[in-house]
């Protein structure tokens, strides 16, 4: 008897056209995921060199601070005096003076000092009742100590005869 070559699989030993296709597709895209995984990490080796180049080159050009231009202590005097003006307390002063407000009394003006707190008016008044009425209130307020009149003169020119008068008062909260 001979013998019969009947095969009962149902694929053929050698691959189809269609399953090759698809493994060669497979392949290349393993390949070309490889080859976008190494060049992305050469890039990114690349700039990581590029900021580690960068920041040392800043840190060397970078002035040391302590390398900053002196000023002058005049000017360092009047720009402190300066800041010391801007943040004077203004409206307390203004407040003070205006509760002390009198009809024949003329504020003419105020030179406070903040460093002690001294403050210096001049003024001028209808008579000397109205001018010693206008020391008495200022004396009696709690937020101003040790008020004195400094100076007193009549303005003989004037048709009206002012007095004119200086005070000087340390002024803050509590006596």
């Amino acid at each position: 008897m001979r013998a019969i070559g009947i095969d009962l699989s149902p694929y053929a030993p050698w691959p189809s056209r269609r399953s090759v296709l698809m493994l060669v597709l497979l392949g290349l895209a393993v390949c070309a995921t490889a080859l976008k995984v190494w060049l992305d990490s050469a890039t990114l080796a690349d700039f990581q060199q590029k900021h580690v180049r960068m920041e040392h080159t800043a840190t060397q050009t970078r002035a040391p601070l302590t390398d900053a231009p002196k000023l002058p202590e005049p000017s360092i005097k009047a720009i402190n005096e300066a800041i010391r003006n801007l943040n004077f307390e203004w409206h307390r002063l203004f407040e003070i003076m205006d509760s002390h407000a009198l009809e024949d009394v003329t504020l003419l003006a105020l030179e406070p000092s903040d460093a002690g707190k001294l403050l210096k008016i001049l003024a001028e008044a209808r008579s000397l009742e109205a001018m010693a009425d206008y020391l008495q209130s200022l004396s009696e307020d709690e937020r101003l100590n040790e008020v004195v009149l400094t100076h007193h003169e009549v303005a003989e020119q004037d048709v009206n005869r002012p007095i004119r008068f200086s005070i000087e008062a340390r002024w803050g909260y509590g006596k």
